[in-house]
């Protein structure tokens, strides 16, 4: 009877034990979901980033020395005071700007979290789409793999066509199963970024959107929007204010001051060059994406039909199981280029946007 006791105490222990993790793991599988959103996904990535969390940090820290540099400054100098009363106002001025920067930062980063998701999420989707060009092709070079044999025994196909054949099984294989490697590794920079576990392959809802992109009301106009939203260019501006007023500070050398508000000027308009370089050149990528676009839809109607004659043909025996396996690969892979040309459009899409300040996926702002 002691040792009955004995056991069932440790029984009620190892089970006090194993219940909860069991318990755990019960929920954690509860808790991750089937289907997976767009707007999930960023929601998940922005919640799950360590890198916003830090630069929070850093802002915080950017305000505390803002504070501490204002606890400097007694009056605001207008010239001909103390060397050290102009300092500490040049000071609280770098501060000011410094959290101002890191404060923007904040926003950028979440910016750059939403393109990562987007990009990820719709490579898996574009993937996918190639996969199944992929498999299409295999099926049409396994075909031809079989039909050879049956040409050699009747002798209408060389022996020294073999070798070309099975080379072009081997390469299909090892193509798609590269693709189903590319899926991989894209469905774990996906987890990593939602914070899923790297093994999880959770359904994606969303298909990739394609809609001509929209100007506000012309490009003159987007360029503008820009340049008004750019962090760089608002930093470069925020550097002239301090050097101009550095030149206005008798304890200063004028000659240097000025040549660093001339410095500072100079890269403001450098800035708004490049980013109005950038946004032009973009637009005029996605506009040409539009066009292939455009020709790869009409390509696509060709192939459908093609492949509907090769069908009909085959049921009143004018066609080859091969000829319509062939033109099953025709629409696959037209398909497939499309849908690769329709991510590409989203994404610059989306860092379009994020230039000129419009939402990257509705609903979700960053900047």
């Amino acid at each position: 009877m002691r040792k009955l006791g004995c056991v069932f105490i440790v029984l009620c222990f190892v089970m006090a034990f194993v219940a909860p993790v069991a318990g755990a793991d019960e929920g954690d599988e509860l808790q991750k979901p089937q289907q997976l959103s767009l707007e999930d996904a960023v929601n998940m990535a922005l919640k799950n980033s360590e890198t916003v969390k830090i630069q929070e940090e850093v802002t915080d820290k950017a305000w505390e020395q803002r504070e501490r540099a204002a606890d400097n400054v007694t009056f605001i100098p207008a010239g001909g005071y103390s060397p050290q009363a102009e300092a500490a106002y040049t000071g609280l001025l770098q501060a000011d700007l410094n959290y101002q920067i890191q404060r923007k930062e904040i926003q950028n980063q979440k910016d750059e979290i939403i393109l990562a998701v987007y990009d990820k999420y719709f490579q898996i989707q574009q993937l996918k789409e190639k996969i199944i060009s992929l498999e299409k092709e295999l099926e049409e070079v396994d075909w031809n793999k079989k039909t050879s044999w049956v040409q050699l025994h009747v002798g209408v196909l060389a022996p020294t066509s073999i070798p070309g054949i099975d080379a072009a099984l081997q390469q299909a294989k090892a193509q798609l199963q590269s693709t189903k490697e590319e899926l991989d590794k894209a469905y774990t920079e996906l987890n990593r970024l939602t914070g899923m576990k790297p093994e999880d392959r959770v359904e994606l809802k969303d298909s990739i959107p394609y809609e001509p992109l929209e100007l506000y009301s012309d490009i003159d106009y987007d360029v503008y929007r820009a340049v008004n939203n750019s962090v760089n260019v608002w930093q470069a501006l925020q550097n002239v204010t301090i050097q101009r007023k550095d030149l206005s500070f008798l304890s200063k050398p004028y000659d240097v001051e000025k040549h660093d508000v001339d410095i500072a000027e100079l890269n403001v308009t450098q800035a708004k060059e490049e980013l109005r370089k950038q946004v032009r050149l973009l637009y005029h990528d996605i506009k040409a994406l539009e066009e292939t676009i455009k020709a790869g839809e009409q390509g696509i109607k060709a192939f459908e039909e093609a492949l509907r004659v090769k069908e009909l043909n085959y049921k009143i025996g004018m066609a080859t199981k091969g000829d319509v396996l062939s033109a099953q690969k025709e629409l696959a892979s037209a398909k497939q280029q499309v849908t690769e040309l329709k991510y590409k459009h989203a994404v610059a899409v989306a860092n379009y946007h994020k230039l000129i300040g419009r939402e990257i996926v509705a609903g979700i702002q960053g900047m």
